[in-house]
């Protein structure tokens, strides 16, 4: 039982990072149109 519980926990969690990911590639898209990129984008793409 404990390992069926890990197992959808961690399909959760990578989820829930997949989506999170995918929320800041369009949020910064956005800040893309607008002219200006988010401080956060600027450190990943040195």
């Amino acid at each position: 039982m404990k390992k069926m519980y890990n197992k959808l926990l961690t399909l959760v969690a990578s989820s829930a990072f997949i989506l999170a990911i995918q929320a800041v590639n369009a949020a910064s898209r956005e800040h893309i149109y607008q002219g200006e990129e988010p401080e956060t984008l600027k450190k990943y793409k040195k």
